[in-house]
């Protein structure tokens, strides 16, 4: 992936943009495709009870650690 403001890399480290304090810290996995055309950017977390969560977001909702 590309390396500026609407695409992340896989190993990031992001946060929701308008949530900061309250956002979970994830892990970006990578770029998610669905009919040749961009989806969203794959994030995994753990949530405060440790369970695993992952969810597709829109990258305008995301900011960088």
């Amino acid at each position: 992936m590309e390396e500026d403001d609407k695409f992340f890399n896989p190993g990031d480290l992001v946060k929701f943009k308008h949530e900061e304090f309250c956002s979970p810290t994830m892990l970006v996995q990578g770029k998610v495709m669905q009919d040749n055309s961009f989806k969203g950017i794959k994030c995994i977390w753990f949530s405060t009870d440790m369970k695993y969560n992952e969810q597709v977001f829109n990258t305008k909702d995301l900011v960088k650690l």
